[in-house]
């Protein structure tokens, strides 16, 4: 679209489809100069990731009847994410234009990123090209055996179902083939042009409209929102009483053996934040300013402080004590189901769940049924060096600490996993916990087998007493320090190569969600 001819036929061909909102990807938007002088051409509001003038470049173009309902913007630094809030009547409405890439890998880990664009408070339309179909029979042209044209959708799916949006063309065309992308030459085609929403906004009349001056076709959707946006219902999670029927359990065993789904529903309770205080001292009670008061408080807490990376470094190549090579070849060694079980013993009871819903009580009851397949589960995530998508996902939530409810400093923040992780990072540690008095120093108490944290008060005591006792001079300092994740794919201090993989398993690509409380 840097060409202005160009520019002008998009924009012409925009406005004959009467729309309030228009997705336009690759557009080759680069700064805010452009901004302006497309805004001014398109005669309504226009919002961008900017890209470079070869690539990327994502654009919300908006009606002139809706731009003053405009309210915040966000975008990504690569031209492939922006979204925009709208202020409508009965509610904040997220729209979210995507340009998802074309390689696989790079894919999967953008469609892990959106959560941190999309309050989950917020309805949304998610719109844009994302390079991947849902359905490789439908979706794409016959004679196309390209294997990774489906990679994403798992962590699209997860995203897309979080928020209640469906696939608005395959569920009003549920057999229909109609691709929207054709290769100049014929020989590829896909639906990669996709809208999706909530049904609560009524979606209808989606329709796929050949454009003449792209390869790709325009996807266009009715919508009217109703008068208020309905509540959210808050994740699933199993009813643990049914653990102790024996019908229950008899038919879960017989129904896993054939592959088919249980039913032990239970939803939590609506512990939706109402309100708010701000900075300036305004309370908040749209669900959206909420989020971001809360956003803006726990990046002012928990942002990293400058690191000086030479001394970091001089730290770390000091650190003369590592496993040796039998401690590295236990600590890399294929997880047994014994070593699984043992964890899950270990754990309590009437915990929360993670995102999945499934507590410890489920893992305890039918370890003999799914215990084997959780392992296996954990070493092909092993050999693909990453974690399943719900099991790199963590919902935070926030509990009330005494004081006023409206002040953010009397919520703390926890973020809840889903037990399977546990399970592993439980019996990963059990592992560490044979090799660690080796490997710190006397000094180090905490999380030593065989040491305890009382040690050091007594020592502190001891000296105390003894100094005392003989008039000596004592200095005692006190390091208050915020402590922050390092994650092992940083820093290797002497683990094995299977160790390591282990290790950096439990951080790739981790996930962030919020629980629908606010």
């Amino acid at each position: 679209m840097r060409d202005s001819r160009k520019r002008s036929r998009i924009f012409q061909f925009c406005r004959s489809l009467g729309v309030d909102f228009v997705f336009l990807q690759e557009t080759h938007i680069v700064n805010e100069d452009d901004v302006h002088t497309w805004s001014f051409e398109w005669g309504g509001g226009l919002h961008a990731s900017f890209g470079s003038s070869t690539s990327c470049g994502s654009v919300i173009l908006v009606s002139p009847k809706w731009t003053p309902l405009v309210g915040k913007v966000d975008s990504d630094h690569g031209g492939r994410l922006v979204c925009v809030t709208i202020k409508h009547p009965c509610g904040n409405l997220f729209l979210c234009n995507v340009y998802a890439p074309n390689r696989p890998s790079d894919r999967r880990d953008f469609f892990m990123t959106l959560p941190s664009f999309v309050p989950g408070s917020a309805p949304c339309i998610l719109a844009g090209d994302f390079n991947c179909v849902p359905d490789t029979q439908l979706d794409r042209m016959t004679s196309c055996t390209s294997s990774g044209c489906s990679v994403g959708m798992t962590e699209l799916d997860m995203f897309t179902k979080s928020h209640d949006m469906v696939d608005v063309w395959r569920v009003q065309h549920p057999g229909l083939s109609v691709l929207t992308w054709h290769r100049p030459d014929g020989t590829d085609a896909s639906r990669l042009d996709r809208v999706y929403s909530p049904l609560a906004l009524s979606p209808s009349d989606c329709e796929v409209v050949a454009c003449p001056i792209s390869d790709h076709d325009a996807v266009t959707v009715s919508s009217q929102p109703p008068d208020s946006w309905p509540a959210r219902r808050g994740f699933w999670k199993m009813n643990t009483d049914i653990l102790m029927e024996d019908d229950y359990c008899t038919q879960f065993k017989a129904r896993r053996r054939k592959n088919q789904p249980s039913n032990s529903t239970k939803y939590a309770t609506d512990r939706r934040i109402k309100a708010v205080r701000d900075v300036h001292g305004t309370v908040q009670k749209d669900p959206l300013d909420i989020v971001e008061v809360f956003k803006r408080y726990y990046e002012q807490l928990y942002t990293r402080a400058d690191v000086d990376e030479g001394l970091q470094k001089s730290l770390l190549d000091n650190i003369t004590k590592t496993p040796t090579n039998e401690q590295n070849d236990e600590l890399g060694s294929p997880l047994t189901v014994d070593e699984l079980w043992k964890a899950v013993a270990k754990m309590k009871g009437g915990k929360s769940p993670g995102s999945d819903g499934i507590p410890v009580e489920f893992y305890k009851r039918f370890w003999g049924t799914v215990g084997h397949d959780l392992r296996d589960v954990f070493v092909s995530a092993f050999l693909a060096g990453s974690l399943s998508p719900s099991q790199r996902t963590g919902v935070i939530t926030l509990l009330p600490k005494p004081g006023d409810p409206l002040e953010p400093k009397n919520k703390r923040p926890i973020t809840l996993l889903n037990v399977d992780y546990k399970i592993l990072a439980k019996a990963l540690c059990n592992r560490l916990g044979t090799v660690m008095p080796d490997l710190v120093g006397p000094f180090q108490t905490c999380a030593v087998r065989g040491h305890s944290i009382q040690q050091n008060l007594w020592l502190v005591r001891d000296l105390v007493e003894y100094v005392m006792d003989r008039d000596l001079p004592l200095h005692i300092v006190v390091l208050l320090l915020m402590a922050y994740r390092r994650t092992p794919s940083e820093s290797n201090v002497g683990y094995g190569r299977d160790a390591h993989c282990h290790l950096c398993s439990m951080y790739c690509s981790v996930n962030p969600s919020q629980e629908p409380s606010m």
